[in-house]
């Protein structure tokens, strides 16, 4: 049931040392690198905790551009986010994304790489994350987005000054789209103040809730209860009176007996013959 559920949403199936397969869950994780504690974060949690602890009989595989043990090769003839597509999954064919930001969107994509109305996307980030969005698998992925609301810290006289301002004036231009005209939210929104500020908590109990479904039921324990067929005395002490000139057989354990029968009484479930 478990394996069926995973690869209706994407998933595979690795082998475990016991010979069984643990189902593959993968998590994409999506943003910028100025939330570098964050994403260190979010690994250490899945691969850590959550991966040992939580859920041993799932392979929690985390997909990010900075995997320590399996960097991107950053081709020279290609924008960077061609080299993170070609060379990883797709956040649309994961099943969890998780989408982080502060004060960057991140680098702009080439000019060539658009919209399908035309536009261009804010960065590589708007790019995951709308993947995720519009994937065509059913069920589509579960995108988590959090933000960070502490304020940068920028000086003035800063060379990069107008980098920055612009880079967070598009982050604040990409949260807008989750909130109608009249304020109302259209998609959920997750803040924290810090990434010491009760975020791993917060990421841990979401992910949580989003794992729990896919954990493998748990082995009964012990033997499964039998259930003894009895036959209620009155219907024998009718059967006694009605049929005193039949053999009856059957109501202690003997040795079994080829029999010619010329009547059966069956028991109804109301006891009457």
């Amino acid at each position: 049931m478990v394996q069926e559920m995973v690869k209706k949403r994407g998933g595979e199936a690795a082998p475990e040392t016991s010979g069984e397969q643990a189902p593959v869950v993968r998590i994409f994780l999506s943003s910028p690198g100025d939330v570098a504690d964050e994403r260190k974060i979010a690994r250490e949690l899945i691969e850590g905790e959550l991966q040992k602890v939580s859920y041993p009989h799932l392979k929690l595989e985390v997909i990010a551009w900075d995997d320590p043990a399996a960097r991107i090769p950053m081709l020279a003839n290609e924008p960077p986010q061609e080299s993170v597509n070609n060379s990883r999954p797709r956040p649309s064919t994961c099943d969890i994304v998780i989408v982080i930001l502060w004060a960057r969107m991140g680098t702009p994509l080439p000019e060539t790489i658009r919209k399908p109305d035309g536009e261009p996307y804010l960065s590589g980030t708007e790019w995951e994350y709308l993947d995720a969005i519009k994937s065509p698998r059913n069920p589509k992925p579960d995108v988590l987005v959090y933000r960070r609301t502490e304020r940068p810290k920028v000086e003035l006289d800063d060379d990069d000054y107008p980098e920055k301002l612009a880079q967070y004036q598009t982050v604040k231009s990409f949260f807008a789209r989750f909130r109608n005209a009249d304020g109302s939210l259209v998609g959920g929104i997750n803040e924290y103040a810090a990434p010491d500020d009760k975020f791993e908590g917060l990421l841990r109990q979401h992910l949580n809730q989003l794992l729990q479904r896919l954990r493998p039921a748990a082995p009964a324990i012990g033997k499964p209860r039998q259930i003894v067929a009895t036959i209620p005395d009155a219907y024998l002490d009718w059967l006694r009176v009605e049929c005193a000139d039949v053999s009856l057989l059957g109501q202690e354990r003997q040795q079994g007996q080829a029999l010619t029968l010329s009547h059966i009484y069956v028991a109804g479930a109301d006891g009457r013959a």
